[in-house]
């Protein structure tokens, strides 16, 4: 799936569900917006029980495919 911004086609990076690793924590991609300038930020939920902030807004190139 893409999404249009400013006139040109931008593909996603990780799809809603996707596991990835943020900082060596695993996490899962519940949501994901896309900016003006096209930069993609995701939504992502963090496992594990001793996590302070489970739920984190994320740039991609934090991210990696899980």
């Amino acid at each position: 799936m893409s999404v249009v911004v400013n006139d040109q086609q931008v593909s996603w990076q990780f799809a809603i569900g996707q596991r990835v690793k943020f900082h060596g924590m695993k996490a899962s991609v519940i949501a994901r917006s896309v900016t003006s300038s096209g930069e993609q930020i995701f939504y992502i939920h963090v496992k594990g029980d001793r996590v302070e902030r489970p739920t984190r807004a994320v740039r991609s190139g934090y991210l990696v495919a899980n």
